[in-house]
């Protein structure tokens, strides 16, 4: 009984053993087809390994389009069309048009005119033919009896041209000034025009006592 005990005990750790091999080598092949699938992935979406695992289902095709496509900003469309010259009878004052011209402000406008000449094109939504930006100057050019003005046309949706039409001068007034590069500036600047003596007046820079009791305010 003694022999046949330790025989059977002998089986058990020569079995156990056996069994320990098979945990190994099924161990082994999980950690072999771990890399392969790893070095797959590492090679690209196009190699065979990948394409047999997403056709399986083993592969998220949306995980490996977030990693290889980065997100990139819109670009900033170019809604400018073209521009001409176009008869000031002919151009159509936008019926939502908030702002008003005062007679100093026309006066001033005229002058630099009379003194430059155009400078700036009247902005024109060809989608709806209203102009967007340049009523003024428009209604300048009937009164001094112009043939053409200077268009710049766009095309806009007619939510598009509301937005540009109420916010284009708004945001032209937020800019700040440097008061020492403005006084340089106007330093070498000679004006005629009674109208433009207004605006260069209003320009100039105010004196470090006016500066001070604004501050103090």
């Amino acid at each position: 009984m003694a022999g046949g005990g330790e025989a059977a005990r002998v089986k058990a750790r020569r079995s156990a053993g056996r069994a320990t091999d098979r945990e190994i080598t099924v161990v082994a092949a999980v950690l072999v087809a771990g890399s392969e699938k790893a070095a797959a992935h590492r090679r690209g979406p196009g190699s065979p390994t990948v394409a047999t695992a997403r056709r399986s289902g083993a592969v998220n095709p949306h995980v490996a389009t977030k990693t290889t496509a980065p997100a990139t900003a819109p670009t900033w469309r170019n809604r400018i069309t073209g521009s001409g010259q176009e008869a000031p009878d002919q151009l159509l004052a936008n019926p939502a048009n908030w702002r008003v011209h005062p007679r100093a402000q026309q006066d001033a406008l005229a002058g630099a005119l009379d003194a430059v000449g155009w400078v700036q094109q009247v902005l024109v939504n060809q989608r709806t033919g209203f102009v967007v930006d340049g009523h003024a100057r428009v209604a300048l050019a009937l009164r001094h009896d112009e043939a053409t003005v200077p268009v710049l046309h766009v095309d806009l949706e007619p939510a598009e041209e509301a937005l540009v039409l109420a916010t284009l001068d708004p945001i032209s007034a937020m800019a700040g000034r440097d008061e020492d590069k403005l006084r340089a500036l106007l330093a070498g600047i000679s004006v005629d025009d009674a109208g433009l003596r207004g605006p260069s007046t209003a320009c100039r820079p105010s004196t470090g006592m006016s500066r001070r009791t604004a501050r103090g305010r």
